[in-house]
């Protein structure tokens, strides 16, 4: 019987069809052999003891998925579904919270007041449907605070750490590689003094350097709607100046205050889009859902083409899919064929995800951005005039390729003869 269920289990792994007729078909996953962990490499090899690790094409467990944030040209845009609310706790609201996430098929959502101290917890990850990540930001001391964002594992995403002080909560991420958009959630509590707007005001500015497109949004608790203070005239007057746009219209608190914000920069180039924004009232939470999507005219991926998932075969092993399968259920035996294939199908695909989940393969960005065409002429052109030492080495070729490596040879005047 264990023989025939691994072999069950290997014909999942390798095959791009179902067991039977009728069954769900999933999406094909790329065959892609690496080296490492997910470097992409040539040929197969050997290195100083190492062993190839092999990532080999499964059928995906559910629906075809053509994620919106594909690595694409500039006429195929990254298009990204954004949440924002203010939670007032998560501790006693996860299925609600993931529910949301759900069912609005949101790529990041950006939570306040999680009131989650640094130590996180189980409620962060009930959070997180499958196929989602959380980064959270607890508050160090006292009670309330705490920020955090859910988001697509699938999407290339990197925290970088900063400073912050007079009780601010910021959260930094960068979003696609080269840093092509950044994201900055922030939380200032009702108590924070006014020279808080001051530093995020040095903030943002300091981030602009570093990603010219730059998306600012959380509970500043600054009340838009009336007179603004001279601190928040002052701060959003510099928003303003720095190119950050701020699209909020309407109260976002049930006392009729609009209290969350979001700033974007980059809207007038055409590079970066909001659009399909509305504000929705939640039953659990005194302030409102802001739901938004955000377009971004350049890919957030390097290359052509989309975002590809592997399952790494070195996770594959019987015993553990022997685990993770458990018993069929008896009773669905007497059950119709159909029926019973397809919950065949689904506890397989179940037991696949369990073991091994499917991981983007994310592209390396250039390590080397001088290394230009012209070198690598130059480069090529060297390399054939070594092959060609080889093939002939006698003593005046071996002092010509002497030269060249020493960089004293002008490549191109000539070959050898």
């Amino acid at each position: 019987m264990s023989f025939i269920i691994y072999f069950i289990f290997i014909m999942c792994l390798g095959e791009r069809t179902v067991l039977w007729e009728g069954g769900p078909k999933g999406a094909p996953i790329s065959v892609v052999t690496g080296n490492g962990r997910y470097g992409a490499v040539s040929r197969t090899c050997q290195l100083r003891g190492t062993r190839p690790r092999q990532l080999v094409a499964v059928t995906c467990s559910g629906p075809p998925h053509t994620h919106r944030i594909a690595g694409s040209s500039i006429s195929q845009p990254s298009d990204l579904q954004l949440l924002l609310f203010n939670a007032r706790s998560i501790n006693n609201k996860t299925s609600l919270i993931h529910d949301l996430i759900v069912d609005e098929a949101a790529d990041l959502a950006c939570i306040t007041e999680t009131w989650v101290s640094d130590l996180g917890g189980i409620n962060l990850s009930q959070l997180c449907p499958p196929g989602y990540s959380v980064q959270h930001l607890g508050r160090s001391e006292g009670r309330g605070g705490g920020i955090a964002v859910v988001y697509r594992s699938s999407i290339p995403l990197v925290r970088h750490p900063i400073q912050m002080a007079n009780g601010l909560e910021c959260l930094h991420i960068t979003l696609g590689q080269r840093d092509r958009l950044g994201i900055l959630l922030v939380y200032r509590p009702p108590c924070c003094p006014t020279a808080s707007l001051t530093q995020l005001t040095e903030v943002v500015s300091d981030l602009l350097l570093r990603s010219p497109k730059l998306l600012v949004l959380g509970d500043l608790n600054i009340h838009a709607e009336a007179a603004l203070s001279l601190a928040a005239q002052d701060f959003m007057t510099c928003m303003t100046a720095m190119g950050l746009s701020q699209f909020v219209t309407g109260p976002t608190h049930v006392l009729g205050h609009t209290l969350d914000l979001i700033f974007a920069t980059g809207l007038g180039d055409g590079d970066l889009r909001v659009r399909d924004f509305s504000s929705i009232p939640l039953s659990w939470s005194d302030h409102r859902l802001l739901r938004f999507r955000l377009t971004l005219f350049s890919p957030l991926c390097k290359g052509g083409g989309p975002i590809k998932m592997v399952r790494p075969r070195r996770l594959m092993n019987p015993e553990g899919f022997l685990m993770a399968l458990g018993n069929f259920p008896a009773d669905r035996i007497d059950g119709p064929v159909e029926t019973m294939a397809m919950l065949w199908n689904t506890e397989m695909a179940r037991a696949v995800d369990t073991i091994a989940p499917v991981r983007p393969l994310r592209c390396r960005a250039q390590l080397a951005p001088w290394f230009t065409p012209e070198l690598r002429v130059m480069k090529q052109e060297r390399r054939r005039l070594e092959c060609k030492w080889r093939r002939t080495p006698d003593g005046c070729n071996h002092a010509l390729t002497f030269l060249i490596n020493m960089g004293r040879f002008p490549v191109g005047l000539g070959t050898l003869g």
